[in-house]
């Protein structure tokens, strides 16, 4: 009976914190966020249901939910989720949800716009009752689709295969007069490829690599070099590197102190090839380069001047640009566990449990939410950065678990009750 009383205690509280939590997530005018009504013999019946509150949830959810929800219905449409095993607590929310705004499903409005909070209770209660599905999860693991496809970094890695010769695998090149494609923003690589597309840099090799790239490989091959660790040229510079330091001055401004600049769209030059340096200035000089700035800032450098100043940036330290890292599916998914439970099978009553859910339903859920369709502040944020191929993953990593149907509640030891 103490151990009742105490689950019964929490559960109330649980219930009063989704409220609060649920609302404030809301968007107006939509109607309020659902949760089962603040009274406790309620509460009570919705951890504790009778065996005739769980025969009454049959009937009405043979009668209101089956044609969609069973078994054979699954079968057609693989994106309607499964309800065996399902919390309580979050079942009956959601119905409520429904009845109260839709969801933009009109079915589900129709099947439960009649139904008493008592009836949603007693449905709930039901398919609470179910053995949570069995799953074969190296089948299910078969759809996960493969990395190497999709990760756009493995992808640019791949793509700078034929680079390496003249740049190094890394991007940190070791061959005279070849720049060091590391330390630079996304930004910058992309503005020097499509200026070699353009014509606006003098045709080379690098044209014809340039033109045979795409748009999106570009990118891929951009924030790869931006993360790999920077390494400072082993060459060395034939000018005078203190005045070199003294002509850098009026350079700061856009490449930063010590050539290291923290403007997405400037290069940095610490730690830059010299020879490379020199001949890319002469260009700007000549015209064969095309930028307005840079053409007045060397116009009235000499040979000797140009030489320095590239042997004063060879010998600075490069510093790696702070460049956002996409996250991997793994930490997609740490991150979804802290939510909904250790692969996937929550502990939390208003949570759902995602262990053996259909792969279809979840990536369904998981577009509405990235959409806005379905309104849930921290869902919604958490989904709009995925890619297609990480939503898809993430539905078959939990889709693959297989669902606990035991839940933990812990009990505060400062709650005393009498018998």
């Amino acid at each position: 009976m103490k151990t009742k009383l105490r689950i019964l205690a929490i559960a109330i509280l649980t219930i009063a914190c989704v409220t609060s939590v649920t609302a404030a997530n809301k968007k107006p005018p939509q109607a309020p966020a659902a949760s089962p009504p603040e009274d406790p013999v309620f509460t009570r019946k919705m951890f504790f249901p009778s065996q005739g509150d769980i025969q009454n949830g049959k009937a009405l959810a043979l009668d209101s939910c089956d044609g969609c929800h069973s078994a054979e219905a699954a079968e057609l449409d693989p994106s309607l989720p499964n309800l065996d095993g399902q919390h309580t607590v979050y079942l009956f929310g959601k119905l409520k949800e429904y009845k109260q705004s839709g969801y933009g499903d009109p079915g589900m409005v129709k099947e439960i716009r009649f139904l008493s909070d008592d009836a949603l209770r007693m449905v709930a209660a039901y398919y609470n009752s179910l053995p949570a599905p069995r799953v074969d999860s190296e089948e299910i693991l078969k759809l996960a689709p493969d990395p190497s496809l999709h990760d756009p970094v493995l992808l640019g890695q791949a793509a700078t295969k034929r680079c390496a010769m003249c740049h190094g695998k890394t991007g940190n090149s070791t061959r005279a007069g070849m720049p060091n494609l590391t330390a630079q923003s996304p930004e910058v690589f992309i503005e020097a490829m499509n200026a070699y597309r353009d014509g606006h840099r003098p045709k080379n090799v690098m044209t014809k690599f340039a033109e045979a790239a795409d748009a999106d490989g570009i990118k891929n091959m951009a924030l790869f070099y931006a993360l790999q660790a920077p390494e400072a040229t082993s060459q060395a510079g034939t000018g005078d590197a203190d005045a070199g330091a003294r002509l850098a001055k009026s350079c700061a401004s856009c490449h930063g102190a010590n050539g290291n600049t923290t403007s997405p769209t400037m290069p940095s030059l610490a730690g830059q090839d010299p020879k490379y340096l020199v001949s890319a200035m002469k260009d700007y000089a000549d015209g064969k380069r095309s930028h307005e700035k840079m053409t007045a800032a060397v116009a009235e450098l000499g040979a000797s001047d140009l030489e320095n100043l590239a042997t004063f940036y060879a010998q600075q330290r490069p510093l790696p640009r702070k460049v956002f890292r996409p996250s991997t599916l793994q930490e997609w998914i740490a991150r979804c566990d802290r939510c909904h439970g250790l692969n996937g099978n929550s502990q939390n009553p208003s949570t759902p449990i995602l262990a053996g859910q259909r792969v279809d339903y979840i990536l369904r859920a998981i577009e509405a939410y990235s959409r806005d369709e379905r309104h849930h502040s921290i869902m919604t944020a958490m989904t709009k950065p995925m890619r297609p191929d990480q939503k898809r993953g993430i539905a078959v990593h939990y889709a693959a678990q297989q669902p606990k149907s035991i839940m933990y509640v812990e009990l505060p030891s400062s709650v005393t009750t009498n018998q």
